[in-house]
């Protein structure tokens, strides 16, 4: 009896629209919580299908400020990483003459 609880509190969505048969329409019609669910099932699609179905047109300059937004951070973060190159490759010669200014002067 468990199983078909579970099987029935998995499916009710289902019975809303189409009755249960078999052993899981017998199961809900002595099964006080799947009968309790089941109504709940039936008041939410009822209060579902009241839903107005208008459709609502975005404003004109939404999308576009949208992806102005998301754009914007890519391209900071573009900036970010060409300067911390070019910091890097400063401190990467800077290091080198360093090296070739102590190796000629251990070589003297």
């Amino acid at each position: 009896m468990r199983v078909l609880h579970h099987m029935a509190q998995r499916a009710m969505p289902s019975f809303v629209d189409v009755e249960a048969r078999g052993k899981l329409k017998d199961h809900i019609d002595s099964c006080i919580s799947c009968q309790a669910e089941a109504s709940r099932y039936r008041s939410l699609s009822r209060i579902i299908g009241s839903f107005s179905s208008e459709v609502y047109e975005p404003p004109f300059d939404l999308v576009p400020g949208v992806m102005a937004s998301l754009d914007r951070p890519y391209h900071e973060a573009k900036r970010r990483v060409k300067a911390g190159a070019a910091a890097g490759a400063a401190v990467a010669v800077a290091g080198a003459v360093v090296i070739a200014r102590l190796a000629r002067r251990r070589a003297a």
